[in-house]
């Protein structure tokens, strides 16, 4: 099992906008189900904020992932 965060933050040289920001975090599982044969899992979390002031709020995003795979060496 793996767990990683990583939060970052650009200043805004425009006295207008606010500072970007960007958080995401990273979730890794893998199980070895036999010889030569494993499972791998993960999940990713991103937040991302673009300090531009916008009415409709298009510049900032969030989203969720969910992946796995087998993997088979031979």
């Amino acid at each position: 099992v793996s767990v990683s965060h990583i939060s970052a933050k650009s200043d805004s040289r425009n006295v207008t906008a606010n500072d970007d920001r960007a958080k995401s975090t990273f979730i890794a599982y893998r199980r070895i189900l036999g010889p030569g044969v494993s499972w791998h899992l993960a999940a990713i979390f991103a937040d991302f904020e673009d300090g531009t002031p916008n009415v409709a709020g298009a510049s900032s995003n969030q989203g969720e992932a969910l992946v796995t795979t087998i993997v088979v060496v031979f």
